[in-house]
């Protein structure tokens, strides 16, 4: 009676499954013996001759169907690759053998070959959800958290182990990042006024020797608060008007700038003194101080305008800037003289020097001089 195989073995001891390690990455030659799977057969000649294959068929190993030799075929074994399929035919190879007779027959178990895929540092460590941006306000106190950047590397140990730093020569390093977790924070207070957005090189390395490492870049933006008062430039205008200047006339454009942005930077400008008698207005939004009705210096002869700019910040917490506008009015000649009486009676002598005051009317002496 014709036998089939028996029972493969593994050196010298049957066995269905064997294990053997590997290097991953193998160079494309074919690599040499791995391993031998043999089996038993107690017919004589052909009946007795084995053949070995490995089913399914795996791409990254070739087996000697005659002596069961197994060798790497030379595609690159990737510990890493992501793709199932392929990962499970470089950690398993199965080994079935069937004797030559007619017909015939095959072993009633199959061998299973595991191998173990030795980890060589051949992945660089892959930053996660690039680009980083983040955005902090301005003001909050050093130690603040402000982004935690995530690196993963594919290898395993120390080969995957990854660390992070900061490149040195930043302009000013108001960042530290915590090397085992990237957690990034403040270690001064920002200013939007003085760096509104930072540029941090962010360096991932692994473990591994020789060690790799990835860089990536996060950008902080800098958001602004209400911290800046309006300032006027400069702080004190003089004027001078003449008295018949017309109505609706420019007297001066106020120069107010506020060092933040948006809403905190829009500007509104008030009177807030010396305009009793609301002889000037200022535009509500150009800062433009303008008269109102014309002026008269004998009524009044000089003003001292207070003005005010108040930021659109946030109710409660708007700023403002003062300036003061000294107003001079010119005289110009719009009064006739007016006598301070109808009519004079003056006595004089008959020897009464030339040029000698007799009597005074608007503010001035008649003389007399004899003629």
């Amino acid at each position: 009676m014709w036998s089939p195989p028996v029972s493969l073995y593994y050196g010298h001891s049957p066995a269905e499954s064997h294990r053997l390690q590997a290097e991953e990455l193998s160079p494309a030659p074919r690599s040499p013996l791995y391993l031998q799977v043999a089996a038993f057969d107690p017919d004589l000649a052909e009946n007795g001759s084995l053949v070995y294959s490995i089913r399914p068929p795996n791409k990254f190993y070739s087996l000697n169907s005659t002596t069961g030799k197994i060798r790497t075929t030379g595609v690159v074994l990737d510990r890493e690759n992501p793709n199932p399929q392929e990962a499970e035919l470089m950690r398993k190879i199965v080994v079935s053998v069937t004797d030559r007779g007619r017909p015939p027959l095959r072993a009633t178990s199959s061998a299973t070959v595991f191998v173990n895929l030795l980890d060589l540092n051949d992945n660089d460590p892959i930053f996660q959800n690039v680009p980083f941006i983040t955005e902090i306000p301005e003001g909050l106190p050093a130690g603040s958290s402000v982004f935690q950047v995530v690196a993963i590397d594919l290898d395993e140990d120390l080969n995957g182990q990854v660390t992070y730093r900061m490149q040195v020569g930043m302009p000013r390093m108001d960042f530290r990042i915590n090397s085992s977790t990237g957690l990034i924070n403040s270690i001064a207070v920002l200013d939007r006024e003085r760096i509104a957005e930072y540029y941090l090189r962010v360096v991932a390395s692994d473990a591994g020797v020789p060690s790799k490492s990835s860089t990536s870049t996060l950008t902080v933006r800098v958001l602004d608060v209400n911290d800046e008062n309006p300032t006027f430039f400069p702080a004190v205008y003089n004027v001078s008007l003449p008295e018949n200047i017309p109505r609706d006339s420019k007297v001066v454009r106020l120069n107010c700038t506020d060092a933040d942005v948006g809403l905190n930077a829009e500007l509104s400008y008030f009177i807030t003194g010396g305009n009793q008698d609301g002889k000037f207005s200022v535009g509500f939004r150009d800062g433009v101080v303008k008269t109102v009705v014309s002026l008269d210096r004998e009524t009044v002869p000089s003003y001292t305008l207070i003005l005010e700019a108040i930021d659109n910040g946030p109710t409660g917490k708007r700023r403002t800037g003062t300036a003061a506008v000294h107003v001079t009015v010119l005289d110009v000649n719009d009064n006739r003289p007016i006598f301070l009486q109808s009519s004079y009676e003056a006595t004089v002598p008959e020897d009464i020097p030339d040029y000698s005051s007799i009597v005074q009317a608007c503010n001035n002496a008649f003389l007399f001089r004899r003629f």
